[in-house]
């Protein structure tokens, strides 16, 4: 179990930084061709793509915390600001494969024209066909990639509850032997408590008898200091 769970956790980890590097590339490569500055170009792919990251991982988050702890608020907002980077890098997907593809028109993009008109049974033109096409494939990297990260964090957030329930029951244990050590420590010095009142009664005792025993003694005793 332990091993299918490693391996489940690092195929999930694997999808979702390639489809974050396609996604990456695609917006890298099409803000390249509107700013035509790529150390520009190159630090807002850069940001975007930790944005992303960032957005899906606190949106999870946030939806799984209590109300007490992050209000409505917060919540909308990360959701906010989330669906507006999904929205812009759909739009910059759709751009990059839908200019890309349409250049190509290769046989494949013939073979799914006549394959499209067949099952719509209408007439479709190819950049109709090319911008549906890149629709797909951008809502399918973008989806792809949020939902792996979504795992991912409840993956984490699951191991790091019971990370800390281990640390808690470890604290609970430590509190129970020292307060058990206390308790002992306690019981013992009373005991001690006990037995030396008792041996305390026991001598005083002995001595009261001695004294019952030999009055005379005791008399001479008392009286010879003086």
């Amino acid at each position: 179990m332990r091993y299918f769970y490693f391996i489940s956790w690092f195929t999930q980890l694997t999808l979702a930084i390639g489809l974050l590097s396609v996604s990456f590339f695609i917006h890298y490569a099409v803000l390249l061709e509107l700013l035509n500055a790529s150390l520009f170009a190159f630090a807002l792919a850069v940001i975007m793509a930790m944005a992303k990251v960032t957005a899906i991982i606190w949106h999870r988050y946030f939806i799984s915390q209590h109300n007490s702890v992050y209000p409505d608020s917060i919540r909308w907002i990360c959701l906010v600001f989330k669906s507006a980077l999904f929205t812009l890098s759909l739009f910059l997907s759709i751009v990059y494969l839908s200019g890309n593809l349409k250049d190509l028109n290769n046989e494949m993009l013939i073979n799914l024209v006549h394959t499209s008109q067949s099952l719509f049974n209408r007439h479709l033109k190819l950049f109709q066909v090319v911008f549906v096409f890149s629709i797909i494939i951008s809502l399918l990297i973008e989806l792809g990639m949020i939902l792996s990260f979504e795992t991912l964090t409840v993956s984490m957030q699951s191991l790091m509850h019971k990370q800390l329930a281990f640390e808690l029951d470890k604290q609970v244990l430590k509190e129970k032997v020292r307060n058990q050590q206390q308790v002992e420590t306690i019981k013992h010095d009373a005991d001690i408590d006990l037995i030396k009142a008792g041996a305390e009664r026991a001598m005083h005792k002995g001595k009261l008898k001695m004294t019952e025993c030999n009055p005379d003694k005791t008399a001479v005793s008392t009286i010879h200091p003086a």
